[in-house]
């Protein structure tokens, strides 16, 4: 599985510091109870169908044409 890429700021705030430290958290996180490991489950299920979404949105964009690119650009602005 192709993971999204993170990278770690200089930045030393305590908001930044903390986000690294729950990053390293989560990357070794191992789920003790059931009702851990079904959690952590589904959140791995949600990343893996986002993946796969943004897969066939690339793919779709990709084959359209610029005319269709336009004509979706207009129906997301609502004429």
């Amino acid at each position: 599985m192709n993971e999204e890429e993170f990278t770690k700021s200089e930045c030393k705030c305590d908001w930044c510091t903390d986000t690294h430290n729950e990053i390293k958290k989560w990357d070794t996180y191992v789920p003790v109870t059931n009702l851990q490991q079904r959690g952590l489950d589904v959140v791995r299920k949600i990343e893996e169908q986002v993946k796969i979404r943004r897969q066939i949105e690339e793919k779709n964009w990709k084959k359209s044409s610029a005319y269709s690119r336009e004509a979706i650009f207009y129906d997301l602005l609502g004429d």
